[in-house]
């Protein structure tokens, strides 16, 4: 750390920028040099590094815990509080008490907040400044804790399926939106099965198709009086019948796994709570 005095202005005068020689007492301390000082104005100068002081900051662990879970029209947000700390470990060993000026970053425009802490003596766009005492000998931890809130949103027809699950499980989600959301999980769940009904549908009938394809080659190349000739004429005959009832149970699915799908959507789009 360096040690270091505030110059207050009290000559009515404006005081230009310049050199400063520091003393205590009688015995030379240091150099330092301020820059411009109005009337009445008050500057913080370093002059000397105190070697027998020292200052380790270390972050401390963070924490993150949500606070509120919110729907609006199928968007559904949550809001984090994110806590972070950081530790100032000091040790004086210098035989003299000690008043410490930690300056810790002012972070209020990234919507940081003190917390569970004193206020601070100073504050500038850039920094926070505490006044730690520290006795001589004496080592002690003084902590900064900060706390911002942090909302992230999800659009639930976007989202993956285990996402309406993640949303119910959550402690801090009112019951009338987990109830909701549940109501969205059963819709889901019918769209679901409907698109993989009709998926098996489509995968059979191409199935049936390459199959018909395969028969037909065989005929070209068999003679019509062959025994075998008039199975592949039969098995294509059943197969038309089955590629009929796959044809409607298509349409039938394509129209189910639509509405679902529809009905789904609607409800997430005026879900809120």
């Amino acid at each position: 750390p360096l040690l270091g005095l505030r110059l207050k202005n009290t000559s009515g005068l404006h005081l230009a920028q310049g050199p400063i020689t520091v003393f205590e007492g009688s015995i030379y301390a240091g150099d330092t040099r301020v820059h411009d000082v109005q009337p009445n104005e008050e500057r913080l100068v370093s002059y000397a590094i105190d070697l027998g002081t020292e200052v380790d900051p270390k972050v401390g662990p963070g924490t993150t815990r949500i606070t509120s879970v919110k729907a609006v029209k199928g968007i559904v947000t949550t809001v984090t509080k994110v806590r972070e700390v950081k530790d100032y470990r000091i040790a004086n060993r210098s035989p003299q008490d000690r008043q410490l000026i930690i300056e810790h970053p002012n972070r209020t425009n990234q919507q940081f907040k003190l917390v569970d802490m004193p206020k601070p003596s100073e504050d500038t766009k850039e920094v926070f400044r505490f006044v730690v005492p520290v006795k001589a000998g004496e080592e002690k931890v003084f902590t900064v804790t900060e706390e911002r809130d942090v909302a992230s949103s999800v659009a639930l027809s976007n989202s993956p399926d285990d996402q309406l699950k993640y949303f119910i499980s959550l402690n801090e989600a009112p019951a009338a939106l987990k109830t909701k959301l549940a109501d969205a999980q059963k819709l889901k769940g019918t769209w679901d099965r409907n698109r993989l009904e009709l998926a098996q549908v489509v995968a059979d009938l191409a199935r049936l198709n390459a199959d018909q394809e395969r028969i037909r080659k065989n005929l070209a190349n068999t003679p019509k009086e062959a025994e075998v000739y008039r199975v592949y004429l039969q098995k294509l005959s059943d197969q038309e019948k089955e590629i009929d009832t796959l044809t409607a149970k298509q349409k039938a699915g394509m129209t189910a796994e639509f509405a679902s799908k529809k009905s789904f959507e609607d409800y997430l789009a005026n879900l809120s709570d």
